[in-house]
């Protein structure tokens, strides 16, 4: 995975950027990203577009937002019909994007300037770029340790290098786009599938801003995530498990005594419950797809008087 340095800017080019962000609330500090976004996109590009993704939204909240549409151009507002996970909303917000470049950044702790950046990154024949926090993110304690692990259980197993520190900040092009929006289902990873669909990769070290609260998930939210994505990407998992309790099964003698015989007992258990709780997985995710809904459904789209800066390209259509 390399390493790129942003260009400076010195005249405004001629592409299309869409800016993506996924929202649940609306304070003083989102305004700001997306109206400074907004002011800088209009500055670096002919065309461009802010894809707001209004996941779970109130409707006293969408409507602070909407009247974002009568002051600004090339604003769409994506209403979800109801909340749903970081994974789900972000590719809601990609199959939306109709850009030769998309960013996809948190409003509450990106800059708006890594935009720009990560386009500069993107133009020098890359095809996706992760970014990556230049300090450790403000997990707690048993979390950063978790996290730890999957990541070097994701490279070692799954053959998904991420590195340690990579946030939700990313940036595309339209050829990875269109990669990864033809793949289909409901257990899809951003992250994961970006780094295996074998594109070239970069990477952008930059400061996130953690002034405004850091999103953080509970101990067994992130767990059934981690066996989600394991899950989804191999069957690895299944047959570790099934190895464990093997060797557990057949490793040395039983100890006399009720207690040791107990204990082991309980270990062993341990184990097929966990081996059951791998497999119960792996049905739930098969019978989820077989199912054939939707991964998400959208109440409504909001747009601003001017969706397209530049009047006069007429090649602008959904990829």
């Amino acid at each position: 995975m390399a390493k790129s340095k942003p260009k400076n800017h010195t005249a405004v080019l001629d592409v299309f950027v869409s800016v993506a962000t996924t929202l649940d609330t609306v304070d003083s500090t989102i305004k700001k990203f997306l109206t400074t976004t907004l002011s800088s996109l209009q500055k670096h590009y002919a065309n461009y577009e802010l894809i707001i993704v209004a996941n779970g939204m109130p409707d006293d909240m969408v409507e602070d937002l909407a009247q974002m549409l009568q002051e600004y151009p090339c604003i769409r507002i994506i209403r979800l019909s109801r909340h749903y996970n970081q994974e789900v909303a972000t590719f809601a917000a990609i199959e939306s994007a109709i850009g030769d470049y998309v960013v996809v950044a948190s409003a509450a702790n990106d800059p708006p300037s890594s935009v720009p950046k990560l386009i500069d990154i993107l133009r020098e024949k890359n095809d996706i770029v992760f970014g990556v926090s230049k300090i450790p993110l403000p997990y707690p304690f048993l979390a950063k340790l978790g996290r730890r692990w999957f990541f070097w259980y994701s490279g070692h197993f799954l053959e998904v290098n991420i590195p340690l520190n990579t946030t939700y900040l990313m940036g595309m092009n339209r050829r990875a786009i269109n990669a990864l929006t033809q793949i289909k289902g409901h257990h899809r990873h951003i992250r994961h599938i970006s780094a295996q669909v074998g594109f070239k990769t970069a990477t952008y070290e930059y400061l996130p801003q953690f002034d405004n609260g850091f999103s953080k998930r509970g101990f067994l939210k992130s767990a059934n995530l981690a066996l989600e994505i394991a899950v989804s990407y191999s069957r690895h998992p299944l047959v570790a498990v099934y190895t464990v309790v093997v060797y557990v099964a057949r490793d040395g003698h039983v100890a006399e005594g009720w207690t040791t015989m107990t204990l082991e007992m309980s270990v062993m258990f341990f184990f097929v419950f966990l081996m059951l709780a791998v497999i119960a997985e792996y049905i739930g995710q098969i019978r989820e797809e077989m199912r054939d809904q939707p991964p998400y459904h959208i109440m409504e789209e909001l747009t601003s008087n001017v969706l397209i800066a530049d009047e006069t390209r007429r090649n602008v259509t959904k990829q």
